[in-house]
């Protein structure tokens, strides 16, 4: 019976070991802990005689990304009205009253409110892809009015104008508007992340091109969902998009101690690394990955995925490594 109490601790010491790293990953990953629901309740609403109002958090947008960006992006001239009166002064983020983008990161054009400010951020080859350095434009926002705001873009020029006068002129590239993205949906009162809401009222949003004009406060045009997802970020699900290295670089060898434990510890009992024993990186990586939808700060993505499960298989290598050159040794010193 003797022989039974050492094998039965080692089993034990091998739950723990599993245990214990499978916990110090969660605690990392799950940092800073934040949890709340990734939907909640789109409080935008079309207004009876027309227009849109933002009295709490909410969005309205495009179904897919404007037809007319490819041509704006050959004739680099574009122009956009917009008719609004803001709830509060106290609104930051910048609060996103038009934007034309993908997430906090990257976008082609917003233009938003941080307290009395008017913001504007436009990508052009002399911005990065989230159109910074901005714009601003102090006290437009300091009464609670009906504001008339026009933005102007052509050639070498943009132009400013808030109630007819005109705030800023200032010159841009010859070529301002190359860089734009067509992929980028449209939206009115926040981020497509939904965590940069503003609050107010959205008479007119009409967008006027080479070729085109379009009024988007109009029924049909924009797209009401009931539901908000708010996030950090938007899901990435199309992996290796907005490479970030530094990053790869942490998820790949983030979980090679994790896959060299799992390795390990199979080849105690069975000598070899069957296939599946890559599926407990892929499930752990995937569950961090499905439950970061609840957590603001992070957003899951395939790429972190794939880098996981890569990381891990590095991680067996070792092991299958390690025991090799251990399982070699001792059967030479058995043999001296």
């Amino acid at each position: 019976m003797e022989p039974e109490r050492p094998l039965l601790q080692q089993r034990v010491w091998r739950w723990v070991s599993v245990l214990a790293v499978t916990a110090a990953y969660l605690l990392v990953a799950f940092h800073p802990y934040e949890w709340r629901s990734p939907l909640v309740e789109n409080h935008a609403e079309w207004l009876a005689n027309g227009g849109l109002r933002f009295s709490a958090p909410g969005i309205v947008q495009t179904g897919a990304a404007p037809a007319w960006l490819d041509s704006v992006r050959r004739s680099h001239r574009l122009d956009i009205f917009l008719r609004v009166r803001p709830e509060t002064v106290s609104q930051s983020g910048p609060a996103r009253i038009f934007t034309i983008s993908k997430d906090p990161h990257l976008r082609n054009l917003t233009v938003g409110q941080q307290s009395d400010r008017l913001v504007l951020r436009i990508r052009t080859s002399a911005t990065n892809a989230n159109g910074l350095p901005q714009r601003e434009i102090p006290g437009v926002f300091s009464d609670l009015r009906w504001l008339d705001l026009f933005v102007s873009i052509s050639p070498g020029r943009l132009r400013v104008a808030v109630d007819g006068q005109t705030r800023l002129d200032e010159p841009l590239p010859e070529a301002p508007l190359a860089a734009f993205e067509t992929s980028y949906l449209l939206a009115l009162g926040n981020e497509l992340t939904g965590d940069r809401p503003w609050l107010g009222d959205v008479a007119q949003a009409t967008v006027t091109t080479a070729e085109m004009r379009v009024e988007y406060v109009d029924p049909g045009r924009l797209k009401l969902s009931p539901w908000l997802r708010r996030s950090h970020d938007v899901p990435w699900l199309v992996p290796f998009r907005k490479m970030n290295l530094g990053d790869n670089i942490v998820n790949v060898l983030g979980f090679v101690p994790f896959g060299a434990l799992v390795g390990w510890l199979v080849l105690e009992r069975r000598r070899r690394l069957p296939l599946w024993t890559i599926l407990p990186v892929v499930f752990l990586s995937f569950g961090i990955e499905v439950v970061q939808l609840w957590i603001p700060a992070r957003y899951p993505s395939v790429e972190d995925l794939l880098l996981n499960t890569l990381g891990g298989a590095l991680g067996l290598l070792v092991a299958r490594t390690v025991w090799a050159v251990r399982h070699t040794s001792t059967t030479r010193s058995g043999r001296c």
